[in-house]
């Protein structure tokens, strides 16, 4: 029965770690990759993963001899030897200094020695979980292991731990530990598909891609484990949307521009073009106003000397101006007659016309 929702990590204790995943056909929740426990109640703790080969040559009294049915993993022989060298294992490694440290190991592959490099027989390639801490953190934590592991096979006089296999002598028995490298397999980390796998020793980290937004950037155990990106409707779907230092930026297409692509080019062309036009006819426009107001002023003064004001100027006909001090200049019955003369005239010429 399932008992969680592959790809709805919310149906697990994220709190402990876990996520939901199938394996042998069943849903149910384990550790995310980089942690691990003993029961399947604890909390799910950081690991410190190593690799290493032992060699088996007996299991109790029967001589464990090559045959090719040990690469396939589901055959008899394979599955049998490969619990043995878990239980194995465990056994020995309660029996050295890092008792309390270790968690598990689980078997990757049983391979066949090279007898001309000295390593004839065969040989289960093993990778060993201890709980992370500072102890463990060290690179030199391998050649402790494998020291102490010898030691033990060496006490218990070529048994391997307390367990159904033996050696036939220790030397040789526990190969050097190497460092697993999450980041080459998809199932050896829990990056986002958006993220960088970066393998450090014991362990591996993520980085989420320029261009996407991480939400946990400082909790080492959930940066790089989802990646967003910003949505395109934040340029109004005329560009590609990125985040830079947090912030969303748009990469407008086509003929978009603005900080969220929500000018069109054509447009503006349009719309500026249309402005310079206007601002040329109203600028044409008020050149000829001032052409035409400089003529104006030219005929005004030239009007002066025509001759309806050349009338008003003639032998008694002047026009009476006020003494300067006296009271204001009031026109006679005379004088408006004469204005009324000189408009009659004016009127005739069309002068202004």
């Amino acid at each position: 029965i399932d008992t969680c929702i592959v790809g709805d990590d919310s149906t697990c204790d994220v709190s402990q770690h876990e996520i939901c995943r199938t394996e042998s056909g069943v849903s149910a929740c384990h550790c995310r990759p980089g942690t691990a426990r003993r029961k399947h109640r604890d909390p799910c703790r950081k690991i410190v993963s190593v690799l290493l080969s032992l060699r088996v040559d007996r299991i109790y009294e029967r001589r464990i001899v090559w045959a090719n049915e040990l690469l396939e993993k589901s055959s008899e022989s394979y599955e049998q030897l490969a619990y043995e060298a878990e239980r194995a294992l465990e056994s020995a490694m309660s029996m050295t200094p890092f008792s309390d440290e270790y968690l598990g190991a689980s078997v990757n592959n049983i391979y066949q020695g090279d007898r001309a490099q000295g390593q004839a027989g065969v040989f289960v390639n093993v990778t060993l979980q201890l709980e992370e801490n500072a102890d463990t953190a060290r690179p030199s934590v391998r050649g402790d292991i494998q020291k102490h592991l010898l030691g033990v096979i060496q006490r218990r006089s070529n048994n391997v731990g307390n367990s159904a296999l033996w050696v036939d002598s220790p030397p040789g028995s526990v190969s050097s530990l190497q460092d697993l490298d999450e980041c080459s397999s998809p199932e050896l980390h829990d990056c986002h598909l958006q993220a960088d796998c970066i393998n450090t020793f014991g362990s591996f980290k993520c980085q989420c891609r320029a261009g996407f937004r991480d939400p946990w950037p400082d909790n080492k155990h959930r940066a790089g484990r989802h990646c967003e990106q910003c949505s395109p409707a934040h340029c109004n779907n005329r560009g590609e949307c990125r985040y830079q230092n947090g912030l969303e930026v748009c990469t407008c297409t086509g003929n978009y521009y603005g900080s969220q692509c929500e000018l069109d080019g054509e447009v503006l062309g349009v719309a500026i073009g249309a402005s310079v036009a206007a601002i040329i006819i109203i600028g044409l426009t008020l050149v000829c106003l001032v052409m035409w107001s400089r003529k104006w002023s030219r005929e005004q003064k030239a009007a002066v000397g025509s001759p309806v004001f050349g009338y008003m100027a003639t032998a008694g006909n002047t026009v009476k101006t006020p003494v300067v001090g006296a009271p204001p200049y009031q026109l006679t019955l005379e004088d408006r007659l004469r204005w009324a003369q000189i408009a009659d005239v004016m009127a005739q010429a069309n002068h202004y016309a």
